[in-house]
């Protein structure tokens, strides 16, 4: 019994070999025929395309604020993925420096060596298209141009107020601008009364960035007066010939005579209990003077806030304090009370409020549902402006 066990464990290892060479003998497959090769673009003919042979999409058209990539894209291949490409049949009027470069086999992309000018108007053409399948293109144009010169911010903004007499005016445009140019399109003036011109020097900032300039006045300006900075639509740029085409108008107005309001949270004649009353000021005061000028009648102690500067200026004051429900009270801002430009408050203001009265409650000082007939309890009773 022995041997046998023995010669099975022998023929073991030739078994798999047999096995192995088995599986490398060739058997009863079927025969399939090659079809093609293998090569760059040789995926064998191209299927027939359905559609007229088109540009599907032209990029950009029309004004733009900002300059995109120039592409082209075609409904069908024109040029096979082998390394050959046929020469771009596009062109651009003006032709800037740079070339058109393949995409895929059915697109185009202008690469510029460096920006395209701005202001300027351009026409792209497509002549001569052929795709890979013999399908031709009749002409096809499509036409953009780039941002035309304007103001992308201002110094100051529009309808700030408060300036001094000393302020200059900073405009910073989306394209170059030369003085010449400035000048000729650029105004400042009063917006208010005689409306009368205001004569003004150019400065540049930055000397490396022609985009900002600064209208620098040759006098101080008015006070309590209003101003008009204007950007005519023949304004220029030095990068192309197109006009802005739109004006830019904004105004800004210097320091007012110094005024103060008050007023209570509800906006009317009446507080409401625990509210403060309001100090306004249209010009910054020193937070101290501004505490010194308020009075009130009859006298409240203020809660002033702690962490406040009194040194600080400021235009606004908070009252807060133990103002009584139902009484009437008296604020005044005495005159005197001096802004920061060296203006004094002309005349006091005066105001009367009424605190008005706490709204009616009543309570009852018990607690669960049920009370006990035979059980006497003492029921606690609060009532506030009943009748």
């Amino acid at each position: 019994m022995p041997r046998p066990r023995r010669a099975l464990r022998l023929l073991s290892p030739s078994l798999s070999l047999l096995v192995a060479l088995g599986a490398c003998v060739p058997g009863g497959a079927p025969r399939v025929a090659p079809r093609g090769t293998l090569q760059p673009g040789g995926e064998g003919p191209a299927a027939a395309e359905t559609g007229a042979f088109a540009v599907v999409q032209a990029v950009p058209t029309g004004e733009l604020r900002e300059v995109p990539e120039v592409s082209i894209t075609f409904s069908r291949p024109l040029r096979s993925l082998d390394g050959s490409s046929p020469p771009p049949p596009v062109r651009m009027m003006p032709q800037p420096a740079g070339s058109w470069d393949w995409v895929g086999t059915r697109a185009l992309r202008f690469s510029p060596e460096k920006a395209l000018p701005a202001a300027t108007s351009y026409e792209v053409e497509v002549r001569g298209a052929r795709s890979l399948d013999g399908a031709t293109l009749e002409p096809y144009r499509f036409a953009f141009s780039t941002p035309r010169p304007r103001v992308v911010s201002a110094s100051p903004a529009h309808d700030a107020r408060g300036l001094r007499p000393d302020a200059t005016v900073r405009l910073t445009f989306n394209q170059p601008v030369d003085d010449a140019g400035v000048r000729a399109a650029v105004s400042l003036g009063r917006a208010d009364g005689d409306r009368a011109p205001v004569a003004f020097d150019l400065r540049r900032p930055d000397a490396a960035d022609l985009r900002r300039v600064e209208l620098v006045p040759r006098a101080p300006l008015a006070v309590h007066a209003a101003y008009e900075t204007r950007v005519d639509a023949r304004l220029r740029g030095t990068e192309g010939p197109l006009e802005a085409g739109a004006s830019h108008v904004q105004t800004f107005h210097t320091y007012d005579e110094l005024t103060a309001t008050l007023d209570c949270d509800d906006r009317g004649r009446r507080c409401a209990p625990g509210d403060g009353v309001t100090v306004r000021l249209n010009n910054p005061v020193r937070r101290s003077d501004l505490r010194r000028a308020v009075v009130i009648e009859p006298a409240v102690k203020v809660d002033w806030p702690a962490w406040q500067n009194e040194k600080e200026t400021t235009s606004y004051l908070r009252l807060e304090g133990a103002f009584l429900p139902g009484r009437r009270y008296t604020v005044r801002v005495r005159p005197g009370l001096r802004d920061v430009h060296g203006q004094t408050l002309a005349r006091e203001l005066a105001r009367s409020f009424e605190v008005s009265d706490l709204p009616a409650a009543f309570h009852v000082g018990v607690r669960g549902g049920v009370l006990e007939p035979s059980e006497v309890r003492e029921v606690p009773l609060s009532a506030m402006n009943l009748p």
